[in-house]
């Protein structure tokens, strides 16, 4: 198929993929269908439905049947989305019928052994001071799994506040794209159906995604590395620009099992949950992780192809985007507990 062709198919189908998912939003914010209840861990006041990411998922679709039927599908794009809907599909047991955490959390695996296997073991590993080790099939299957298992995972606790998830998703599908060639046009779908959801969630909060949404975009993030292009050495930039969202779930987790706490259990001790909690609003808490994630981004393309040649480069990168990370939060923390300081001198 033309180029020309290809162009205008592939913006046709992720802008059908915005507007479904837009419209299908306002359509269940007025139903007030699968409502999220009110808790003490919640930061809304009021039920507020959770069907935003059954409307993303429906967006995917159209834009892929799009796709599909013009012939700019590439197998890889096919595959991305199956893997999306597979996950989407348990999340969306559970917004509507509830499910076990352990129910859950052995289908959510089952998922990411598959998408290991279909989608790609990751076959090299940067070892620093070595270079680029070969790992053997059944290591990097493994190695893949539990890649995409923790990441479904970390996309789902990270998904708490009005437009963190949303647009942090597509900064990190960004990443992605710049390893992808044929695929990149179900990764601009998903974007754009995201920005379809954001329009009717970052700044009032009308719909939340729902573990529908939060599962499958953290299937499609988990995923869409693992078809990169450039061999399997691609896979790796997607790490690094998702690097804000897994500090946070790592720094957390570890700090929790220190006290002995059990892990499965619900709380309120993610960092941008403490940021919230500190005065910061929704969009600010979201915009600072979202900046991160930028950063992150643009490092990865600078030193890319320094990182394949060194990976040295690539762990020095990882632990210079995990300290901004930590200056960020740490600084907003600050800002607010001096500022609260402050007015309490002048009470």
């Amino acid at each position: 198929m033309p180029l020309t062709d290809e162009i205008i198919f592939g913006f046709a189908a992720a802008v059908m993929a915005g507007l479904i998912a837009n419209a299908l939003c306002l359509t269940a914010i007025r139903s007030q269908l699968a409502l999220d209840p009110v808790s003490d861990r919640s930061n809304h006041k009021t039920p507020v439905p959770r069907l935003g990411g059954m409307a993303v998922v429906a967006g995917i679709l159209a834009g892929g049947a799009v796709l599909f039927f013009a012939g700019t599908l590439s197998p890889q794009g096919a595959a991305l989305i199956l893997l999306a809907m597979a996950a989407g599909g348990i999340g969306l047991l559970d917004d509507f019928f509830g499910m076990s955490a352990q129910l859950k959390m052995l289908l959510l695996a089952a998922v990411a052994f598959a998408g290991a296997v279909f989608v790609g073991p990751i076959t090299e590993f940067p070892v620093p001071l070595i270079g680029w080790v070969d790992l053997p099939m059944p290591l990097g299957i493994l190695l893949a799994a539990f890649w995409l298992l923790s990441i479904i995972n970390t996309v789902n606790f990270m998904d708490g506040l009005n437009g963190l998830v949303g647009t942090t998703a597509i900064v990190i599908l960004a990443g992605a794209s710049l390893m992808w060639s044929a695929a990149s046009w179900p990764l601009l779908t998903v974007q754009v159906a995201l920005l379809g959801f954001l329009f009717c969630n970052v700044f009032a909060g009308r719909i939340f995604l729902g573990d529908a949404g939060s599962l499958a975009i953290g299937t499609l993030i988990g995923a869409a590395p693992l078809l990169a292009g450039e061999g399997t050495r691609g896979f790796w930039i997607v790490p690094l620009v998702a690097l804000p969202l897994i500090m946070d779930v790592a720094v957390t987790l570890v700090r929790r099992a220190a006290r002995g706490e059990r892990l499965s259990e619900a709380h309120r001790e993610h960092f941008y949950q403490h940021l919230k909690a500190s005065g910061w609003s929704h969009q600010a808490t979201a915009l600072a992780v979202v900046a991160a994630g930028l950063v992150a981004a643009l490092v990865a393309r600078l030193i890319w192809q320094v990182c394949v040649e060194m990976p040295s480069v690539y762990w020095l990168s990882a632990l210079f985007i995990a300290l901004l990370w930590a200056v960020i939060i740490g600084g907003m923390l600050m800002i607010k507990r001096s500022s609260q300081e402050l007015e309490g001198t002048f009470r």
